[in-house]
């Protein structure tokens, strides 16, 4: 089982074994990037004329974990090339060039990370189906197309991991416990829901403006409208005052920065929202509203 694969399984408690051993921790990464390699050289081979019938062995063997981890899961061809599809290389580049611009910030640093080892294990598993249908039909273009798509989008996301020094590190520091920080339980999920509705509403008002006041509505839905809505101007006022620089994705790093933190606890304080005396109910707020920003508004909004 990869390094990543224990992070993500459904029992916790593998990814804290494997980070408590430093030798097979170590192991488990070097495992990885030997197998990277190999597809890497496979892929050339593959460019420069080789059939995929004579490279599938190859990718097989480097997918391993990954294969079997699928087995009686397999997606069809149709399912492949429609995440593919959603899953465009120049929105998956976006998106990693914006997480990049918060690594000034401790907190989405380790966010950072989290967010590219979930990334590469996504991207893993989607390869991993792709070789699963290409053996059973080696000469389907579009399938041999979407393998090759894949490993680019995993090249790219072993490109920033290799920018990391102590990945190491990391990895040990959210399998014992800060991983958690970065997940939603399935109660917050249920309030999530909430947060990110009122986030939708608050994109689709004509006027940009909220004829309910807060006395009208519950304290979470009037500060996830107050504070989506005033993303823009906190924006401009954090680069007028020199704290940010002004840049196409100036309002994501806002977000995920102490900054927004900050500008949340003003507005709370400001309006009097009584719901949020509770540290722990701020926390989980920003936890939300950022979770729901980095990987859902966005791409629905536009």
């Amino acid at each position: 089982m990869t390094f990543l694969m224990r992070f993500f399984a459904s029992n916790a408690d593998l990814a804290a074994e494997l980070a408590r051993d430093e030798p097979l921790l170590q192991l488990s990464l070097d495992r990885y990037f030997d197998a990277y390699k190999t597809k890497q050289d496979a892929l050339s081979k593959l460019q420069a004329g080789f059939s995929m019938r004579e490279m599938l062995p190859t990718f097989h063997l480097a997918l391993a974990d990954e294969c079997a981890f699928i087995a009686g899961s397999e997606k069809t061809e149709t399912e492949i090339i429609n995440e593919i599809s959603s899953f465009r290389i120049k929105q998956h580049t976006a998106e990693l060039d914006k997480l990049n611009l918060t690594l000034n910030h401790a907190a989405s640093r380790e966010h950072y990370v989290y967010s590219l080892m979930q990334k590469l294990h996504d991207i893993l598993q989607s390869q991993a189906q792709s070789v699963a249908a290409l053996q059973n039909d080696p000469e389907n273009t579009t399938l041999r197309e979407a393998l090759i798509t894949q490993l680019g989008l995993e090249t790219r996301i072993v490109d920033e991991i290799r920018k990391i020094d102590n990945f190491h590190q990391f990895y040990q520091d959210l399998a014992l416990g800060e991983r958690r920080k970065h997940e939603l339980a399935e109660t917050e999920r249920e309030f999530a829901e909430q947060v990110y509705l009122r986030m939708m509403e608050a994109k689709t008002e004509a006027d940009g403006s909220f004829a309910m006041g807060h006395k009208n509505q519950d304290s979470v839905a009037f500060l996830t409208e107050h504070c989506f809505d005033k993303l823009e101007e906190e924006a401009i006022r954090s680069i007028n005052q020199g704290m940010l620089t002004q840049h196409s994705y100036v309002i994501y790093e806002l977000v995920n920065s102490d900054l927004f933190e900050k500008f949340v606890v003003e507005e709370i304080n400001a309006f009097g929202l009584q719901e949020f005396n509770d540290k722990n109910m701020i926390h989980h707020f920003i936890n939300i509203f950022r979770e729901l920003y980095n990987t859902r508004i966005e791409s629905d909004m536009y």
